[in-house]
């Protein structure tokens, strides 16, 4: 009989792991690919003002991201170390989403603060999940084969969720719209659309999977400087960067 480290997944598992990604495609993506058109030609932001918080949303993402790690780490709960961030973060996750394609009866300067809180929370609440989501692997199984059988089905998925993304998104916010006389209220309620699934995928996802190898805790302490350590003798890290 196989060690729980080794066992095979049942193939629903990996389905239900997979919808995970398709989940934050069906989100995460339309915003990425959308949300710059909606701000500039829905919302009223000048392409200055968008591109400058885009810029800026990012630069909090990179600062974030060791954080948000660093919190997930240190997770211990009757869930498990990752698989929490995907219940508690998908309601906040479409929330979010949703009101990042709201326009709001605000003057100008308070539309660009509404808009700069809403991506700001979106792409933190994304990082929360996101991370844990992709370590979820490692304590599903350390069989190799499975892993990769995992991650395929995840790829697989994860270009399903931005083929709809691309083809299909655009095709409903131009029907809500029409139906509704109202283009922001049309990619709002396309929004609403895409997040409802997504945050059901995200829970299904969560019920679906466990973790089942116990990651021990490194006691080797990680400093800043170890990074660019790393740079100077780990060379196919700097071709990947």
């Amino acid at each position: 009989m196989l060690s729980e480290n080794v066992k095979k997944i049942s193939m629903v598992e990996k389905v239900g792991y997979a919808s995970g990604d398709f989940a934050c495609n069906l989100i995460y993506a339309t915003v990425s690919t959308y949300l710059l058109f909606f701000y500039t030609d829905v919302f009223g932001l000048s392409a200055a003002a968008a591109g400058t918080m885009f810029l800026v949303v990012r630069i909090i993402d990179a600062l974030a991201d060791p954080f948000i790690g660093t919190i997930v780490d240190r997770t211990n709960s009757r869930f498990g170390r990752f698989r929490p961030y995907l219940l508690f973060g998908a309601f906040p996750f479409v929330i979010l989403a949703i009101l990042c394609f709201t326009t709001p009866d605000f003057s100008d300067m308070g539309k660009l603060i509404y808009a700069y809180i809403t991506y700001v929370g979106l792409s933190l609440t994304y990082t929360m999940i996101n991370v844990p989501y992709g370590a979820l692997t490692s304590a599903m199984t350390r069989n190799n084969q499975e892993v990769v059988s995992i991650t395929s089905v995840r790829m697989l998925f994860a270009n399903l969720g931005g083929l709809v993304v691309a083809f299909f998104v655009p095709l409903l916010a131009a029907y809500l719209s029409d139906n509704s006389g109202s283009e922001s209220l049309g990619w709002q309620l396309t929004m609403g659309i895409m997040g409802v699934i997504g945050g059901c995928l995200l829970i299904f996802c969560f019920k679906s999977t466990k973790e089942r190898v116990t990651l021990q805790k490194s006691e080797e302490k990680i400093k800043f400087s170890d990074i660019f350590e790393q740079f100077r003798v780990n060379r196919p890290l700097v071709v990947l960067s």
